[in-house]
Protein backbone atom coordinates (compact mmCIF):
# COMPACT_ATOMS: atom_id res chain seq x y z
CA UNK A 1 0.00 0.00 0.00
CA UNK A 2 1.48 3.37 -0.98
CA UNK A 3 1.43 6.49 1.16
CA UNK A 4 -1.68 7.90 -0.52
CA UNK A 5 -3.60 4.69 0.13
CA UNK A 6 -2.43 4.65 3.73
CA UNK A 7 -3.71 8.15 4.41
CA UNK A 8 -7.07 7.54 2.70
CA UNK A 9 -7.96 4.44 4.76
CA UNK A 10 -8.42 3.95 8.46
CA UNK A 11 -9.77 1.33 10.80
CA UNK A 12 -13.06 1.93 12.56
CA UNK A 13 -13.89 0.88 16.11
CA UNK A 14 -15.77 -2.12 14.79
CA UNK A 15 -12.74 -3.57 13.01
CA UNK A 16 -13.77 -2.65 9.48
CA UNK A 17 -11.43 -0.88 7.11
CA UNK A 18 -13.04 2.34 5.95
CA UNK A 19 -12.37 4.28 2.78
CA UNK A 20 -11.48 7.97 2.69
CA UNK A 21 -15.18 8.85 2.44
CA UNK A 22 -15.97 7.27 5.79
CA UNK A 23 -17.97 4.41 4.31
CA UNK A 24 -17.05 0.78 4.35
CA UNK A 25 -14.72 -1.72 2.74
CA UNK A 26 -15.47 -4.79 4.83
CA UNK A 27 -12.47 -7.05 5.19
CA UNK A 28 -13.71 -9.30 7.97
CA UNK A 29 -13.67 -13.02 7.16
CA UNK A 30 -17.07 -14.29 6.05
CA UNK A 31 -18.55 -17.29 7.84
CA UNK A 32 -22.13 -17.98 6.90
CA UNK A 33 -24.72 -19.15 9.38
CA UNK A 34 -25.77 -22.80 9.07
CA UNK A 35 -29.26 -23.65 7.91
CA UNK A 36 -32.05 -24.06 10.44
CA UNK A 37 -31.57 -22.80 13.98
CA UNK A 38 -28.62 -20.68 15.13
CA UNK A 39 -26.55 -21.23 18.23
CA UNK A 40 -28.83 -19.03 20.34
CA UNK A 41 -31.82 -21.18 19.46
CA UNK A 42 -33.64 -18.60 17.34
CA UNK A 43 -34.99 -19.65 13.99
CA UNK A 44 -32.61 -18.44 11.29
CA UNK A 45 -35.32 -16.99 9.08
CA UNK A 46 -36.88 -15.22 12.04
CA UNK A 47 -33.59 -13.67 13.07
CA UNK A 48 -32.82 -12.56 9.54
CA UNK A 49 -36.21 -10.87 9.35
CA UNK A 50 -35.50 -9.07 12.63
CA UNK A 51 -32.10 -8.00 11.35
CA UNK A 52 -33.56 -6.60 8.14
CA UNK A 53 -36.35 -4.75 9.95
CA UNK A 54 -34.01 -3.26 12.55
CA UNK A 55 -31.37 -2.22 10.03
CA UNK A 56 -34.04 -0.80 7.74
CA UNK A 57 -35.41 1.41 10.53
CA UNK A 58 -31.91 2.64 11.35
CA UNK A 59 -30.96 3.30 7.73
CA UNK A 60 -34.26 5.03 6.96
CA UNK A 61 -33.68 7.54 9.75
CA UNK A 62 -29.94 8.12 9.50
CA UNK A 63 -28.64 6.67 6.26
CA UNK A 64 -26.39 3.63 6.44
CA UNK A 65 -23.03 5.42 6.59
CA UNK A 66 -23.87 6.73 10.09
CA UNK A 67 -24.95 3.34 11.46
CA UNK A 68 -22.28 0.83 12.49
CA UNK A 69 -22.70 -2.92 12.60
CA UNK A 70 -22.07 -2.64 16.35
CA UNK A 71 -25.10 -0.38 16.68
CA UNK A 72 -27.30 -2.69 14.63
CA UNK A 73 -26.22 -5.72 16.67
CA UNK A 74 -26.82 -3.83 19.91
CA UNK A 75 -30.33 -2.80 18.81
CA UNK A 76 -31.06 -6.45 18.03
CA UNK A 77 -29.67 -7.72 21.32
CA UNK A 78 -27.19 -10.02 19.57
CA UNK A 79 -23.42 -10.07 19.22
CA UNK A 80 -21.70 -8.55 16.22
CA UNK A 81 -20.29 -12.01 15.49
CA UNK A 82 -23.83 -13.39 15.17
CA UNK A 83 -24.76 -10.53 12.86
CA UNK A 84 -21.79 -11.30 10.62
CA UNK A 85 -22.77 -14.97 10.53
CA UNK A 86 -25.92 -13.93 8.69
CA UNK A 87 -24.54 -11.04 6.64
CA UNK A 88 -20.85 -11.29 5.86
CA UNK A 89 -20.37 -7.57 5.34
CA UNK A 90 -22.19 -4.31 5.90
CA UNK A 91 -22.58 -3.99 2.16
CA UNK A 92 -24.37 -7.36 2.10
CA UNK A 93 -26.73 -6.11 4.81
CA UNK A 94 -27.41 -2.83 3.02
CA UNK A 95 -28.20 -4.70 -0.19
CA UNK A 96 -30.48 -7.17 1.59
CA UNK A 97 -32.34 -4.36 3.37
CA UNK A 98 -32.91 -2.48 0.12
CA UNK A 99 -34.05 -5.59 -1.76
CA UNK A 100 -36.42 -6.61 1.03
CA UNK A 101 -37.90 -3.14 1.38
CA UNK A 102 -38.31 -2.74 -2.36
CA UNK A 103 -40.09 -6.10 -2.60
CA UNK A 104 -42.56 -5.07 0.11
CA UNK A 105 -43.28 -1.77 -1.65
CA UNK A 106 -43.85 -3.50 -4.98
CA UNK A 107 -46.16 -6.07 -3.38
CA UNK A 108 -48.20 -3.36 -1.64
CA UNK A 109 -48.62 -1.31 -4.81
CA UNK A 110 -49.48 -4.38 -6.87
CA UNK A 111 -52.17 -5.31 -4.32
CA UNK A 112 -53.70 -1.85 -4.72
CA UNK A 113 -53.63 -1.94 -8.51
CA UNK A 114 -55.08 -5.46 -8.70
CA UNK A 115 -57.93 -4.86 -6.24
CA UNK A 116 -61.06 -5.28 -8.39
CA UNK A 117 -63.19 -3.66 -5.68
CA UNK A 118 -61.46 -0.29 -6.11
CA UNK A 119 -62.21 2.25 -8.79
CA UNK A 120 -59.29 3.82 -10.69
CA UNK A 121 -59.70 6.99 -8.61
CA UNK A 122 -59.60 5.01 -5.35
CA UNK A 123 -56.54 3.13 -6.54
CA UNK A 124 -54.80 6.40 -7.37
CA UNK A 125 -55.64 7.86 -3.96
CA UNK A 126 -54.44 4.75 -2.11
CA UNK A 127 -51.26 4.64 -4.18
CA UNK A 128 -50.53 8.29 -3.47
CA UNK A 129 -51.13 7.82 0.27
CA UNK A 130 -48.95 4.72 0.40
CA UNK A 131 -46.04 6.24 -1.53
CA UNK A 132 -46.22 9.37 0.64
CA UNK A 133 -46.00 7.12 3.72
CA UNK A 134 -42.91 5.42 2.26
CA UNK A 135 -41.26 8.79 1.73
CA UNK A 136 -42.23 9.90 5.24
CA UNK A 137 -39.97 7.14 6.59
CA UNK A 138 -37.11 8.02 4.28
CA UNK A 139 -34.11 10.09 5.27
CA UNK A 140 -32.43 12.16 2.53
CA UNK A 141 -29.20 10.80 4.04
CA UNK A 142 -30.10 7.31 2.83
CA UNK A 143 -30.68 8.50 -0.72
CA UNK A 144 -27.38 10.37 -0.58
CA UNK A 145 -25.52 7.31 0.76
CA UNK A 146 -26.94 5.04 -1.94
CA UNK A 147 -26.20 7.43 -4.78
CA UNK A 148 -22.71 8.16 -3.50
CA UNK A 149 -21.36 4.81 -2.37
CA UNK A 150 -23.75 2.14 -3.68
CA UNK A 151 -24.69 3.26 -7.21
CA UNK A 152 -25.49 -0.31 -8.30
CA UNK A 153 -28.08 -0.70 -5.54
CA UNK A 154 -29.51 2.73 -6.33
CA UNK A 155 -29.73 1.82 -10.03
CA UNK A 156 -31.56 -1.38 -9.11
CA UNK A 157 -34.08 0.62 -7.08
CA UNK A 158 -34.58 3.03 -9.98
CA UNK A 159 -34.98 0.15 -12.44
CA UNK A 160 -37.59 -1.49 -10.20
CA UNK A 161 -39.48 1.80 -9.90
CA UNK A 162 -39.48 2.19 -13.68
CA UNK A 163 -40.72 -1.36 -14.14
CA UNK A 164 -43.64 -0.67 -11.78
CA UNK A 165 -44.49 2.48 -13.72
CA UNK A 166 -44.48 0.63 -17.03
CA UNK A 167 -46.69 -2.21 -15.81
CA UNK A 168 -49.01 -1.61 -12.86
CA UNK A 169 -49.25 2.18 -13.01
CA UNK A 170 -49.67 2.20 -16.78
CA UNK A 171 -52.49 -0.32 -16.41
CA UNK A 172 -54.17 1.93 -13.84
CA UNK A 173 -53.97 4.94 -16.14
CA UNK A 174 -55.41 3.04 -19.10
CA UNK A 175 -58.22 1.73 -16.91
CA UNK A 176 -58.95 5.27 -15.69
CA UNK A 177 -59.01 6.64 -19.22
CA UNK A 178 -61.42 3.94 -20.31
CA UNK A 179 -63.95 4.77 -17.59
CA UNK A 180 -63.43 8.55 -18.03
CA UNK A 181 -61.71 9.15 -14.69
CA UNK A 182 -58.49 10.24 -16.38
CA UNK A 183 -58.31 12.55 -19.37
CA UNK A 184 -58.07 10.63 -22.61
CA UNK A 185 -56.39 13.50 -24.46
CA UNK A 186 -53.15 12.95 -22.51
CA UNK A 187 -50.84 10.18 -23.68
CA UNK A 188 -50.39 7.67 -20.85
CA UNK A 189 -46.76 6.84 -21.66
CA UNK A 190 -45.84 10.51 -21.89
CA UNK A 191 -47.50 11.20 -18.55
CA UNK A 192 -45.55 8.34 -16.92
CA UNK A 193 -42.31 9.67 -18.38
CA UNK A 194 -43.01 13.12 -16.95
CA UNK A 195 -44.02 11.66 -13.58
CA UNK A 196 -40.92 9.45 -13.30
CA UNK A 197 -38.53 12.20 -14.38
CA UNK A 198 -39.99 14.79 -12.02
CA UNK A 199 -39.98 12.43 -9.02
CA UNK A 200 -36.41 11.34 -9.68
CA UNK A 201 -35.22 14.92 -10.10
CA UNK A 202 -36.99 16.61 -7.20
CA UNK A 203 -36.20 13.87 -4.67
CA UNK A 204 -32.46 14.19 -5.25
CA UNK A 205 -30.61 14.95 -1.96
CA UNK A 206 -29.18 18.19 -3.30
CA UNK A 207 -32.67 19.42 -4.21
CA UNK A 208 -34.26 18.25 -0.96
CA UNK A 209 -31.53 20.06 0.98
CA UNK A 210 -32.74 23.35 -0.49
CA UNK A 211 -36.39 22.75 0.44
CA UNK A 212 -37.89 23.33 3.92
CA UNK A 213 -40.10 20.23 3.57
CA UNK A 214 -39.61 16.52 4.30
CA UNK A 215 -39.61 14.09 1.32
CA UNK A 216 -43.22 12.93 1.87
CA UNK A 217 -44.59 16.49 1.72
CA UNK A 218 -42.60 17.15 -1.44
CA UNK A 219 -44.04 14.01 -3.01
CA UNK A 220 -47.61 14.89 -1.98
CA UNK A 221 -47.27 18.33 -3.56
CA UNK A 222 -45.95 16.82 -6.79
CA UNK A 223 -48.76 14.26 -6.81
CA UNK A 224 -51.38 16.98 -6.45
CA UNK A 225 -49.90 18.99 -9.29
CA UNK A 226 -49.52 16.03 -11.66
CA UNK A 227 -52.53 13.89 -10.82
CA UNK A 228 -55.15 16.59 -10.43
CA UNK A 229 -54.19 17.95 -13.82
CA UNK A 230 -54.68 14.47 -15.23
CA UNK A 231 -58.19 14.02 -13.78
CA UNK A 232 -61.34 14.98 -15.62
CA UNK A 233 -63.35 17.84 -14.10
CA UNK A 234 -65.90 15.52 -12.47
CA UNK A 235 -63.21 13.17 -11.14
CA UNK A 236 -61.29 16.13 -9.68
CA UNK A 237 -64.39 17.12 -7.73
CA UNK A 238 -64.79 13.56 -6.43
CA UNK A 239 -61.11 13.45 -5.53
CA UNK A 240 -61.48 16.46 -3.21
CA UNK A 241 -64.82 15.41 -1.76
CA UNK A 242 -63.52 11.97 -0.72
CA UNK A 243 -60.42 13.25 1.10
Amino acid sequence: MNQTEQTSRFVSTEGIVLGHDGLFEDELPIHRAPDGVDSAGEDKAGLQERILNTARDQYMKLGFSRVTMDETASALGISKKTLYLHYGSKEDLVRAVCESHQAKIEAALKAIHQDAQLSPLEKLKQQTSYVAKVYSELSPSLIHDLQRSQPEIWKSIQDNRQRCLETDFLGLIVEGQQNHTFRSDIDANLFLKIYGTVIEGILHPSVLAELPYPPNEVYESLARILFEGFLTDSARTDYHEKK
